[in-house]
């Protein structure tokens, strides 16, 4: 292991590596060099604002596998992250082609990171309905912007979300792990938290499509308003036409899921309708 320094903050590499492109951007006051996705984090201040950088091309700490490996994953979300403008995800402001690496420019989002909490939504779970209503609504309709131009929404995990304590927003910070249709599970487990994988998403040469997308979808419901684990309705602490859509999402058996990812957006919004208004601000 070796140890740089970059403005008085260390960064762990296998091997040494030229960051001097940081030099350029600004100021750095963040790094974080634990990531097992193969990618430094940067947070830079450029003297007027803040910026978030995350770079491929190094030889990462706890990264197994090549640095070119990491850099194609960078390469291949620049046109998912150029799609998603306006959507609730970190939205890409440059792409750096470097001499050994990439980087991808993004604004720095003032959050809270849920990945330190014993629960991803613990503080959304105090939420009043309408904003779990509003945060869930918008990663709906990006999942299904996604598959509309067949792409799955893959690698959900807990880091990937960041917290807008304020506003009450929540975003997604990563698409990086999105997966191309039509895929196939080759690996024996496609990348991501366990509660949101679907049960083909543990089986080698299974077909990963929008239905692994739907569980998901119903996944994320349970981790709103219920267990993320049990997946029971004694812990079901929303509106009880939405726990029938969320565990019919996250059936078993695919066949049991609604059949796509946009049939169960609309269904979902069908349900919202039905929920009395009186119960928004609870």
């Amino acid at each position: 292991m070796v140890v740089q320094s970059l403005n008085g903050l260390s960064v762990r590499l296998k091997e040494e590596h030229d960051l001097s492109f940081l030099d350029e951007l600004g100021q750095v006051f963040y790094v974080n060099d634990a990531l097992i996705s193969g990618n430094l984090s940067f947070g830079i201040h450029t003297g007027t604002r803040r910026l978030f950088v995350k770079y491929a091309g190094a030889q990462t700490l706890y990264y197994p596998n090549s640095p070119e490996t990491a850099v194609v994953r960078l390469q291949k979300a620049i046109p998912l992250y150029q799609l998603l403008e306006n959507e609730p995800v970190n939205q890409l402001e440059a792409d750096l082609d470097l001499p050994n690496g990439i980087a991808l420019v993004f604004p720095w989002i003032n959050g809270i990171s849920p990945h330190s909490s014993n629960h991803l939504l613990e503080p959304v779970q105090s939420w009043p309905l309408r904003f779990k209503l509003n945060a869930l609504d918008q990663l709906y309709s990006l999942f299904a912007k996604c598959a509309k131009h067949d792409y799955l929404a893959a690698g959900i995990d807990d880091g990937n979300f960041l917290i807008e304590p304020l506003s009450r927003q929540l975003y997604l910070t990563s698409v990086d792990w999105f997966l191309k249709m039509p895929h196939r599970n080759v690996r024996g487990r496609i990348p991501g938290a366990s509660w949101y994988i679907a049960p083909e998403g543990y089986q080698s040469g299974a077909r990963i499509d929008e239905l692994s997308v739907v569980y998901t979808m119903g996944a994320l419901a349970m981790a709103f308003f219920g267990n993320r684990i049990s997946q029971k309705k004694k812990d079901w602490r929303g509106p009880e036409n939405l726990f029938f859509l969320a565990s019919a999402a996250v059936s078993e058996k695919k066949e049991k899921r609604p059949y796509s990812v946009q049939s169960f957006l609309d269904n979902w919004r069908l349900s919202v309708l039905d929920i009395p208004i009186s119960q928004y601000e609870q």
